[in-house]
């Protein structure tokens, strides 16, 4: 199941978030999904930010994972829309594009990869090129 709570009211399409949140479990081999998918403002986020990670400024996504056994996967994806919008504006390319990278972003991290450490940050953006970057941009957006 995917819920989207669109919390700042922007006219994004939820039916491209949930096809592209279920072609990346696919390449995960996850078989199961339960995700909550909730966009927010730049002051929303900034909150929460602060009270999960205890940095003071907005940041583009955040994960929250409830449970993962590796077939199925429960959690939560919090997005600050504003900052995607301005991310695909600086980065050239479109708002399903942007929301494709932090989903793809988001859901690694649900499923146990981290970038906290230089090798762990080249694992994961290995990783991100090969499903997200590369595979899903050309077949969802």
């Amino acid at each position: 199941m995917i819920g989207i709570n669109n919390k700042v009211k922007a006219s994004v399409d939820t039916k491209y978030i949930s096809q592209a949140l279920k072609k990346i479990s696919r390449v995960l081999k996850i078989k199961k999904i339960d995700i909550s998918v909730v966009l927010v403002g730049e002051l929303e986020m900034k909150k929460l930010n602060l009270d999960l990670r205890k940095i003071n400024k907005p940041t583009d996504v955040l994960s929250l994972s409830y449970d993962f056994d590796g077939t199925h996967l429960d959690g939560e994806i919090i997005i600050c829309y504003p900052l995607a919008k301005k991310q695909a504006s600086l980065y050239h390319h479109t708002i399903k594009k942007e929301l494709t990278i932090l989903l793809t972003h988001a859901m690694l991290h649900l499923v146990g990869y981290d970038h906290q450490k230089k090798k762990d940050r080249h694992a994961m953006q290995k990783v991100e090129e090969q499903l997200g970057a590369n595979l899903l941009q050309r077949t969802l957006c």
